[in-house]
């Protein structure tokens, strides 16, 4: 039962060309690269959120700063 080893034995057993190993090469710096801009994108996103956050904990803040003054002005008077 002689038959044709499969493309993935293949693959393993047939040495690779200069070309096909930078081909393999770039498709990885270029997954790579992708992989770095989506994490970026990420972070982009998640300190956008936490910006967010902060600027609503302020006003939070805030407005609690300003209640207090104003019972206070109303509890001297």
């Amino acid at each position: 039962m002689d038959h044709e080893p499969s493309l993935c034995q293949e693959k393993l057993t047939k040495p690779r060309t200069y070309e096909e190993k930078n081909e393999e090469n770039i498709r990885k710096e270029k997954k790579i690269i992708e992989n770095n801009r989506k994490e970026r994108r990420g972070e982009e996103r998640r300190g956008e959120e936490r910006r967010g956050e902060e600027i609503y904990m302020k006003s939070i803040n805030n407005n609690k700063s300003a209640r207090k003054l104003k019972l206070q002005g109303e509890k001297t008077q």
